[in-house]
C-alpha cells in the first residue's frame, strides 16, 4: 500500500511540474505558436523568441558526448568485470565513480581553465588540418579554433556522463549468468570470443538503458556545459568549433534578465521543451528494460511440461583406472550408459566424430540435463 502511494506521489508529482510550465510557458506558445521551434531568431527588444538554436545547441552536444564517453565507459566496464585481478576491481571502480560524486561546478572551472586552451592549442588545430582534404567531414572542424564551443562543450558533457555509463554496463555484465560463460569456454572459445558471442549479446538492452541514461543527464546539464560552450552565438552551421547556446545554459544566462511578461513565458517555454526532451530519452530505457523483463517472463516452461521439474543428479564417472573394481561394470552394461547396474536416462554416450566431420557433434550427444540446451546452442554457434 505504501509503495502505490509512493508510486502514485511520484506521478502527481510530475504532472504538477508539467502544468505549472505549461501555464507559465502557454503566454509563449500561444504567441508564436510552431514558430518558437522552428526559428532561430531571439530579439527580446522585439520580443521575437525562436528556440532552435538551443535545441540544435543541446543535441550536438549530447550527441558528441555520448559519442566519446559510451566506447569508453563500455571498454572500461569489460575490463573490470571480465579482464581486471580481483585486487584491482574495487579501486578502479570507485575511483571512476568518483567522477560522479564531482560538483559541476568543478568540472565547469576545470573545463574552463584547463581543458578549453588544451582543446584551442593542441586538439581542435589538429583536427583542423586532419579533416582539411576530407569534403564532408571538413565541415565539422570549420573555422577558427577558439576552445570555447560546442566540441568542447560535448567533451565536458562526455567527461561528466562517463562514471553513470560505465557503472550501470559494469553491472548489467557482472549480471550474466554464469553458466553462458562457462557453456562457451567449455566448447573451446577464447576469451575475447565468449565476451563477444555469449556476454555482449546478453547484457545488449541493458548497456543500451546504461547510455540513454547518460544521455539524459548530458541533456540537462547547465553549469559546466554553459562555462565553457562560448554563448555567444545562435547561428546554426555544421561545425563544431561554432560557440553556442543550449537550452539548460540558455535559462541560466537569460534567466534573471526576463523583465517582461513574454520574455519570461519565453524562457520557460524553454524549460518545458527540455523537461520533454528528458521524457522522451528515458523512454526507450523502460521500454527496453519491460521488453526484456517480458522476455524473461515468458522464457517458462509450456503448461502441462515437467521437464523443468528437478531431476536426479546425473551419475558421476570416474575415469577407469580411478574406479575401484568392485564397482566396475560389464562392457555392455556401459555401453548402454548403466551405472551400478541401473539404466540412466539422462546420461547418454557420447558419438565419437570423425575427423572433419562436425556434423556429427549433435544434441543427443550432450547430457540431457538442465543448461544443456545452452551447450548445445553454443556449440551450433561455434560450429
Amino acid at each position: 500500500m505504501a509503495t502505490a502511494a509512493t508510486a502514485a506521489l511520484i506521478i502527481v508529482v510530475l504532472v504538477a511540474l508539467v502544468g505549472l510550465l505549461l501555464m507559465d510557458a502557454s503566454p509563449a506558445l500561444v504567441r508564436y505558436g510552431p514558430d518558437f521551434v522552428t526559428t532561430s531568431i531571439w530579439d527580446n527588444v522585439f520580443e521575437r523568441f525562436g528556440a532552435l538554436p538551443y535545441i540544435y545547441g543541446t543535441l550536438v552536444t549530447s550527441a558528441v558526448a555520448l559519442l566519446l564517453a559510451t566506447p569508453i565507459a563500455l571498454g572500461s566496464a569489460l575490463y573490470i568485470a571480465e579482464y581486471a585481478p580481483t585486487w584491482l576491481r574495487g579501486p578502479v571502480s570507485f575511483v571512476t565513480e568518483l567522477l560522479a560524486a564531482i560538483p559541476s561546478i568543478i568540472y565547469g572551472l576545470w573545463g574552463f581553465f584547463v581543458l578549453a586552451p588544451f582543446m584551442r592549442g593542441y586538439v581542435e588545430p589538429v583536427l583542423k588540418s586532419a579533416t582539411g582534404p576530407i569534403p564532408i567531414v571538413s565541415g565539422l572542424f570549420a573555422g577558427p579554433p577558439i576552445g570555447k564551443d560546442l566540441l568542447v562543450g560535448g567533451v565536458i558533457l562526455a567527461i561528466m556522463i562517463l562514471p553513470t555509463v560505465m557503472s550501470v554496463s559494469r553491472e548489467v555484465i557482472l549480471a550474466v549468468p554464469t553458466t553462458q560463460r562457462e557453456g562457451i569456454l567449455a566448447l573451446g572459445a577464447t576469451k575475447w570470443e565468449m565476451v563477444a558471442n555469449a556476454v555482449l549479446p546478453y547484457a545488449r538492452s541493458g548497456i543500451a538503458g546504461a547510455a540513454i541514461l547518460g544521455l539524459g543527464r548530458a541533456l540537462g546539464e547547465t553549469m559546466a556545459v554553459t562555462m565553457v560552450i562560448g554563448n555567444s552565438s545562435r547561428s546554426i552551421t555544421g561545425s563544431l568549433l561554432t560557440p553556442g547556446y543550449t537550452m539548460a545554459s540558455a535559462i541560466a544566462n537569460q534567466f534573471t534578465e526576463a523583465d517582461t511578461e513574454i520574455y519570461f513565458s519565453a524562457i520557460v517555454a524553454v524549460g518545458l521543451l527540455l523537461l520533454i526532451a528528458g521524457i522522451v530519452t528515458s523512454l526507450p530505457a523502460c521500454w527496453s528494460g519491460s521488453s526484456r523483463a517480458g522476455s524473461r517472463a515468458t522464457c517458462g516452461p509450456a503448461d502441462g511440461d515437467t521437464s523443468h521439474r528437478a531431476r536426479p543428479p546425473p551419475a558421476v564417472h570416474r575415469p577407469a583406472d580411478q574406479t575401484p573394481r568392485s564397482e566396475r561394470q560389464p562392457r555392455s552394461a556401459q555401453a548402454r550408459g548403466c551405472h551400478n547396474g541401473q539404466s540412466h536416462r539422462y546420461l547418454r554416450p557420447a558419438r565419437r566424430a570423425r575427423p572433419g566431420h562436425h556434423s556429427q557433434l549433435r544434441r543427443d550427444a550432450w547430457p540431457s540435463s538442465p543448461g544443456s540446451g545452452l551447450l548445445y546452442s553454443a556449440s551450433a554457434a561455434v560450429w
